[in-house]
């Protein structure tokens, strides 16, 4: 599986890369670093904070290792996932008003945000997650079969993953996603000097990481309870301590994430259009994002094809919502109804 591995790799890389040049096309220069770093925060410092503590870990030498247990990769796919799932969310929800170009529903020049954004943008946000989940659950089963990363505590297990792990995909995607819409909506309405959106924005980032893993602690303790838990082999439950061998990698994580903010604040002294981007027209750069998530989807069923046949149909029956959703999406943009 090495050669799919290093495929899937450089599909995601490509990828990653493709989606800087749409946020960039359309957020602008500032935006789209706070989105990207934001993702380091998220990514690198959650994955590796949970391989630290043992929820799992990854045994696979050729995933380009990034903190020492977390692969880049998997950070670059947090950040694909988060930026496409919530672009298809602002479609969906409000015709993108508010959101791409901070004008619209609930948003006011003088007044700044009111009360409808909010609600507007917390409903992205839980569709967001929503969307980010669905994409998961095609991913996830067909990873722990090639041991891509292996689950090792006590938890209610679906299909070789933990319930856990698709919770906190949703939390995580949503509270980033919807600190991420307020924060850069009332910057840019209120003219904000934009390191003062970007001061928000790392206290937001942080603030979605600490929701997340607040809730998850209590729910991995809840499934790991004897009569609830259906345990997978050789797991055992999740040991939070800080042991000697934990604490250079903690240390590590930190210092990573704290590398990730200063990223964050020097990105709002770059020169940009903070507040006067304009989008593209051409259908190409609108239809990206969604026809990214079935080019993610795609590359999941390849993988599954050389996995088994019980892959292929999780991945094709799980993965309708996402698929259906995307090219709804592509077909709103091209009959230019709600773009």
């Amino acid at each position: 599986m090495t050669v799919t591995v290093n495929m899937n790799i450089l599909i995601t890389y490509s990828l990653a890369i493709l989606v800087l040049i749409h946020s960039y096309k359309f957020r602008g220069l500032f935006k789209s670093l706070l989105l990207f770093f934001g993702a380091v925060i998220i990514g690198g410092g959650v994955e590796n904070a949970n391989a630290i503590f043992g929820g799992y870990h990854y045994p696979g030498s050729e995933l380009t290792l990034f903190l020492g247990l977390c692969p880049f990769d998997v950070v670059l796919g947090w950040f694909v996932i988060l930026y496409c799932c919530s672009y298809m969310s602002h479609l969906l929800i409000g015709h993108a008003e508010g959101s791409l170009s901070s004008q619209g529903i609930g948003t006011n020049p003088e007044n700044g945000i009111d009360i409808n954004f909010v609600k507007v943008t917390f409903y992205r946000a839980l569709l967001a997650g929503l969307l980010a989940v669905n994409l998961d659950m095609t991913i996830d089963p067909v990873a722990v079969e090639n041991e891509w990363w292996i689950w090792q505590i006590h938890n209610i297990y679906i299909q070789g993953v933990p319930l856990g792990n698709y919770l906190g995909w949703w939390l995580l995607i949503s509270s980033s996603a919807f600190f991420y819409d307020l924060i850069i909506a009332y910057g840019s309405i209120k003219h904000q000097e934009p390191y003062k959106t970007a001061a928000l924005w790392c206290g937001g980032t942080i603030s979605a990481c600490l929701i997340t893993g607040g809730i998850l602690s209590q729910l991995t303790v809840l499934f790991g309870l004897p009569g609830i838990r259906t345990e997978g082999m050789g797991t055992h439950p999740l040991d939070a301590s800080i042991t000697p061998e934990r604490i250079m990698p903690l240390i590590f994580t930190l210092i990573i994430i704290f590398i990730a903010m200063g990223f964050i604040m020097v990105s709002s002294k770059i020169p940009s259009k903070y507040n006067e981007v304009e989008p593209p027209n051409a259908l190409m750069w609108k239809m990206l994002p969604p026809l990214i998530m079935i080019i993610f989807w795609a590359m999941v069923l390849v993988v599954a094809f050389l996995t088994g046949p019980i892959f292929v149909i999780i991945g094709l029956t799980q993965g309708i919502p996402i698929v259906l959703v995307s090219l709804y999406i592509m077909y709103i943009i091209h009959r230019k109804e709600e773009f």
